[in-house]
């Protein structure tokens, strides 16, 4: 006797909007923010106390965002024409395994 296993057509999308996935992203975000603000050029102020890691759920199920709400966040990530880009977060995200989505 044999059983046949199949995966339900839904499966992808239960699995996406399960307890487990977002528990596993809020510890990457979490992960990813800390490593953000311990690579970030300043150790205090209005940059590094904007840092967050956050889980939301989408319409495609959970996703996991690491940012900084600060608007000086843009001009250290990227650099101007008087300072290096710095990458903090893109080396925050990059050291956990992860890729950032471009906008």
């Amino acid at each position: 006797m044999t059983a046949r296993l199949e995966i339900s057509p839904t499966f992808e999308e239960e699995v996406l909007r399960s307890f487990f996935v977002k528990t596993l992203l809020e510890a990457l975000a979490d992960a990813g923010a800390r490593l953000y603000r311990e690579n970030v050029p300043v150790d205090e102020g209005d940059l590094h106390d904007s840092i967050f890691g956050i889980v939301e759920l989408t319409v495609d199920g959970f996703r996991g965002r690491v940012g900084a709400t600060d608007w000086k966040a843009a001009l250290i990530e990227f650099g101007t024409s008087k300072r290096d880009p710095d990458g903090s977060l893109r080396r925050a995200i990059e050291a956990l395994g992860l890729r950032i989505e471009e906008a």
